[in-house]
């Protein structure tokens, strides 16, 4: 079991790994450069992904119209398997998000840590202590609730555009 939102499975395509990687091209925008301009336009519907596809290995993002620090990366790499292809797929969040929530969970579990020790020595219940383990919980269901959501759609997106079968999940 993950304690942090991580995902990586195996799919298998009848496609040639050529035509898988046209597909998933044709799915990608590529990154786009920060500018004013960009700030206020709006991604194209056209694709689904931002990122990159080189030499059967490739980097994604989903496209989303609205904001959520806790959107998947997206990394893997398409292996020829005779007339088909098997294709690697690792999900996970940006490591920055990851470093950010580490921090700030690790905080939290130190402050209920400390609430739990004053009232183990003063022999005393407080229900102040719910109060750490309450945002505890809220920001760690947060996290990966907001995750799960968007790594659903992007690996049914995958299965999708690959026409493959979903083999092992870890």
């Amino acid at each position: 079991m993950n304690l942090f939102p991580y995902e990586r499975f195996t799919i298998f395509s009848n496609l040639l790994p050529e035509d898988v990687i046209l597909r998933v091209e044709n799915e990608i925008e590529p990154p786009r450069k920060i500018s004013f301009k960009t700030l206020l336009s709006r991604p194209s519907a056209d694709h689904y992904f931002s990122g990159y596809i080189l030499n059967g290995k490739f980097s994604l993002t989903p496209i989303i119209n609205y904001k959520n620090s806790f959107i998947p990366h997206i990394t893997g790499f398409i292996e020829p398997h005779g007339h088909n292809c098997i294709i690697h797929v690792k999900m996970a969040l940006n490591t920055g998000v990851l470093t950010l929530m580490c921090v700030w969970l690790g905080f939290i579990l130190m402050a209920c840590m400390g609430t739990i020790a004053k009232c183990i020595t003063d022999w005393h219940f407080d229900p102040i202590i719910l109060a750490p383990l309450g945002m505890f919980l809220f920001g760690y269901s947060l996290m990966t609730g907001a995750y799960k959501l968007e790594s659903g759609d992007a690996k049914k997106r995958l299965l999708y555009v690959t026409e493959g079968v979903l083999e092992a999940v870890s």
